[in-house]
This record gives C-alpha cells, sequence and structure tokens, in this order.
C-alpha cells in the first residue's frame, strides 16, 4: 500500500491502523508495530454512538466509527475515545489463563444450581453438589416424600464424567492438545507407550478415539500428581 501511494504520488505516507480490542488477542498489533506502522487498539464500548445507529450494526458503519474514532484521536480530541495499552506476551497468556478460570468457575456455578434446582423439584435441599463425598451420598438422597429419585434423574445425574461432545468445546480442545504433547515430550511414559500399544492393535485406526482416552487417564494421573505427588511411571521431570 504504502510502495502503491509512493508510485501514484512521489510521496511516503505513514499506515495507520485501529482495531477493536477483541478475542484475536494482541499479536496484530506487535506485528504492525514490528513492521514499523502505527497502531491503536481501541475500548469499543468509549466510542460514543448515535442512539440511531445503536440499532443497526454493520462492518460497513463499525468500520466508519473506527475511521472517524482515529481522526479525532490524532487531532488529539480529549475524550473521544480510549485507547487500550498492550500487554506484553508474558502478561496476556497470565490475563488468558485467569480468564479461562473464571469462565470454567461460572460453568461450575451453573451445573451446580441447574442439579439443585432439579433436586429441589423433588423436595431435596440438604444436598451441595460441590462437597466430598457427593457421589457417595448422592446413593442415600431421597425425595421430599421419602421415595428414592426417579431413575432418569440418576441417569442424568451419574452419567460418564469423560470429554463429551456436549461439553465445554474449549475445554475438550485444550485437553486434546495438552494430550498430543503429552505424546510429544513425554514418549517413554507409560501413558504414551500404552496409547502407542492401542493404536498398534488397530493398525494405526482410531487416533481420534485413543487420544480422547488418553486425555481421560492424564487427566486423572496429572490429579494424583497433583494432590498426592504421584508420579506418572516413566514420566521425565524437571527438578
Amino acid at each position: 500500500m504504502k510502495q502503491k501511494a509512493l508510485d501514484r504520488t512521489d510521496q511516503s505516507y505513514p499506515i495507520i491502523v485501529i482495531q477493536e480490542a477483541g478475542l484475536d488477542g494482541f499479536w496484530v498489533h506487535r506485528v504492525l508495530q514490528a513492521q514499523g506502522h502505527e497502531s491503536h487498539i481501541v475500548d469499543a464500548a468509549s466510542i460514543a454512538v448515535s442512539r440511531r445507529r445503536r440499532r443497526i450494526k454493520t462492518d460497513r458503519l463499525d468500520g466508519e466509527t473506527l475511521i472517524r474514532a482515529l481522526l479525532a484521536f490524532e487531532r488529539g480530541e480529549p475524550r473521544v475515545c480510549s485507547m487500550l495499552r498492550v500487554p506484553s506476551p508474558d502478561d496476556e497468556d497470565r490475563r488468558r489463563i485467569t480468564r479461562e478460570r473464571m469462565v470454567l468457575m461460572q460453568e461450575r456455578i451453573q451445573h451446580s444450581n441447574r442439579i439443585k434446582g432439579l433436586l429441589f423439584s423433588q423436595g431435596v435441599t440438604d444436598y451441595d453438589p460441590l462437597r466430598r463425598g457427593r457421589r457417595e451420598r448422592f446413593e442415600a438422597v431421597r425425595t421430599g416424600d421419602g421415595r428414592d429419585l426417579p431413575q432418569h434423574m440418576k441417569r442424568q445425574f451419574d452419567r460418564d464424567q469423560g470429554i463429551g461432545k456436549s461439553g465445554n468445546t474449549r475445554l475438550r480442545s485444550t485437553l486434546l492438545e495438552m494430550a498430543w504433547l503429552w505424546l510429544r515430550h513425554q514418549p517413554g511414559s507409560a501413558l504414551s507407550r500404552w496409547f502407542n500399544e492401542r493404536v498398534a492393535q488397530n493398525g494405526g485406526r482410531f487416533k481420534k478415539v485413543m487420544i480422547t482416552a488418553l486425555a481421560r487417564k492424564l487427566i486423572v494421573a496429572l490429579w494424583k500428581y497433583v494432590s498426592a505427588g504421584v508420579v506418572i511411571e516413566g514420566a521425565i521431570v524437571r527438578p
């Protein structure tokens, strides 16, 4: 683009880029700055929008709004918008971990409230699905009138707690990626040997099925390592 402008006008113009903060992170901003371009990331909520246009949202209108905000910002107009401070890559990673943890905690609360709501409909008010020993205590739970819980409700609560496609998609992807990384960096571990043996028995097929099974086993093994210090057999652990 700069070369085209130079060829047509014999003048070199700077390139100034503005973008809204979003899920893509800040890597585009870093690439643009590394190439010598001026880049800004704006908080979309800080841009004043006409009340009439609030009901209409298209890419063209959003682009025009960003251009007007950038021009006003470059002119030095106060309070026209709020530009974000770009964190370092390490800070961005730490923020992402914190955000993912908050999302998981919110989903955990939602599932807990849903279970409590289903039990409340049967007259059960003293069961906490987040306490230890909840599985054992669940077998003794009775409805408000002394009956066993309906079978369909028991099946709903007592289903497989593995990595299902109906669960958190981002968490599922992270766990599967972790399993692939484990195979790459811990090839001599017992879990990696188990995976390779099972895949070899099937002639190299069903890798996707087996990687899910490996992820389940890896979660349990890592939990034992974190909670009780049980090192995974054959794993290389840094001192």
